[in-house]
């Protein structure tokens, strides 16, 4: 039984050391990429729900 997990263990720290990881500069260019689009994604929402919420109000009232 423990023979299973351990087993488990080495071969994720041995696949582990074949990933190769991101420099810093990747880390803070990817960064602010993923920031930049959740405000364009943030301000796209904002102005759909603003738009139908007053078509909505609109049409009801």
């Amino acid at each position: 039984m423990f023979k299973g997990i351990i087993t488990f263990f080495k071969d994720c720290r041995t696949e582990l050391t074949k990933t190769t990881w991101p420099d810093r500069n990747q880390v803070v260019r990817l960064t602010g990429i993923v920031f930049f689009v959740c405000a364009v994604m943030m301000v796209f929402f904002l102005v759909i729900d603003f738009g139908l919420s007053n078509l909505i109000r609109f049409i009801l009232g």
